[in-house]
């Protein structure tokens, strides 16, 4: 399993992570090895969080950082332990708020949306009307749906939680640094009891949802 480690952070460090998560993933990515892969932050587990308030930056690796001092000032090095079924954890996630919602095309069509024109090249863009075009985008999940979507994700990912045990902040912004774009994103507390450990082990090793190049999607569990 990787190991958690947690730096005090700078004030300007603290801000680039917070102001340009685009920037900070190159930062917090500078402080390990060089790996010769095509997803070097997935191949070494590399996930983070930062408590702007507490100025600490929590970073989750499986290889230790060759240049640790990039991250500010370690506080602590925790193993993360095997989950059990059965285990009851108390966790928090930073998780993007978005859902793809269901495409309104008639079923009867999406076959012929999705169809290669005779001659068309893989790997280059489909004419207009082919392909995945009757794909819906990703948009924010509505605030009354959010509990039930929320408590659906973490059933998704082996952890059973009540909706009553949920408590979500109001809507943020992930800032990527640039005219304003960003993730929308919501802070979960919540209390869960673990059913599906390689499912669970699996969101504990990669995080949950989108964003996670971004500082999103770490989550960060004790026992109660």
């Amino acid at each position: 399993m990787p190991h958690l480690h947690t730096y005090l952070v700078s004030p300007p460090l603290r801000d680039l992570l917070v102001k340009d998560r685009k920037r900070g993933h190159v930062h917090v990515m500078s402080a390990f090895p060089w790996v010769n892969d095509d997803a070097p932050r997935a191949a070494m587990s590399i996930l983070w969080h930062i408590d702007a308030r507490r100025r600490l930056l929590t970073v989750q690796s499986s290889r230790a950082p060759t240049a640790p001092a990039l991250l500010g000032d370690r506080q602590s090095v925790e193993d993360m332990k095997d989950p059990a079924a059965g285990n009851e954890l108390e966790l928090q996630v930073l998780i993007a708020c978005q859902k793809t919602p269901p495409s309104q095309v008639p079923e009867s069509l999406r076959a012929q949306l999705k169809e290669r024109p005779e001659g068309h090249t893989p790997g280059t863009p489909m004419p207009p009307g082919k392909g995945r075009a009757y794909r819906s985008r990703l948009v924010v999940v509505p605030e009354k749906e959010r509990l039930t979507w929320l408590a659906r994700t973490f059933e998704r990912n082996g952890l059973r939680v009540a909706e009553e045990a949920l408590d979500v902040s109001p809507l943020l912004h992930a800032n990527l640094g640039r005219r304003g774009r960003g993730i929308p994103a919501v802070e979960v507390t919540a209390r869960g009891t673990v059913v599906d450990v390689p499912a669970f082990t699996r969101a504990l090793r990669t995080g949950i949802g989108k964003g996670r190049t971004y500082g999103l999607g770490l989550l960060r569990t004790r026992r109660p």
